[in-house]
């Protein structure tokens, strides 16, 4: 048995607060247990092995009839999220993962839940993604990216963080300032800029998605990025404009840039 804190391998699952997330655990499947505040529910999953190499793929376990949604790198820049009940349904890539488990640990039951986070991590040289097989396993998938860097110890590939409620667990898994990990520098992306439609287009919007006939009509900031801006009304002031949103994150985080 490998535990970390609420976290344990036994008789071959993965045990998170005493329901089963994953079915025939591999062997060389461990887990370290997490310290510091925020993760009295957390712990590492990492591998032994005695195989190097810059890509390494490595099963950890079945999973199978438990709901998940997960965000999955789908270009180099981009992600999109998936939902599924198994693990063959986990693209390549997968950035974050959240599974739900219900009392008696069957899908539709009524009952508590559990959600558990996976989130694979940076170890040193290497970088850690998930994955799912045609057996349903999840797996950890190890790159450097560099022929050259081979070796690595695998003892903190992936976090996970568990709990009733899935919106504290993952606000306490990716909290890295807490974790000792502040943020260097933030990017803001081209939401910020002021769009519109032309007067002879039409709308073209699904469900909650954002209207695709918009086009740039300004590049200055939106009302969302005014202070205490409203729809349909803006303010020319700079002071309350996106400058006044920088200023706020970079003293909020003791940002440079």
């Amino acid at each position: 048995m490998t535990v970390g804190a609420g976290i344990n391998v036994s008789a071959g699952k993965l045990m998170v607060l005493g329901k089963c997330i994953l079915n025939d655990v591999h062997d060389n499947i461990v887990v370290t247990p997490a310290t510091g505040d925020g993760v009295t529910n957390g712990g590492f999953i990492g591998v032994v092995s005695d195989r190097t190499g810059c890509r390494r793929v490595f099963p950890v376990g079945k999973l199978e009839g438990l709901r998940f949604m997960c965000l999955f790198r789908f270009k180099l820049w981009w992600m999109t999220q998936r939902m599924g009940s198994c693990g063959q349904d986990i693209p390549f890539e997968t950035q974050f993962l959240i599974v739900e488990v219900n009392d008696g640990s069957q899908f539709g039951k009524e009952g508590e839940a559990l959600y558990t986070v996976f989130l694979p991590i940076l170890e040193g040289d290497f970088r850690a993604v998930l994955q799912g097989n045609d057996n349903n396993e999840l797996e950890i998938c190890l790159e450097s990216g560099d022929p050259a860097v081979e070796g690595f110890e695998g003892s903190h590939l992936v976090f996970v963080a568990a709990g009733p409620d899935p919106f504290q667990v993952i606000t306490n898994a990716v909290n890295l300032e807490n974790g000792g990990i502040p943020p260097k520098f933030i990017i803001i992306d081209d939401g910020w800029q002021s769009v519109g439609m032309d007067p002879s287009s039409m709308e073209a919007k699904a469900d909650n998605t954002a209207n695709f006939a918009n086009q740039l009509t300004n590049i200055k900031e939106n009302h969302k990025f005014q202070k205490d801006g409203k729809e349909g009304h803006r303010v020319e002031d700079p002071a309350l404009g996106l400058a006044h949103i920088v200023n706020e994150i970079k003293d909020k985080h003791a940002l440079k840039y």
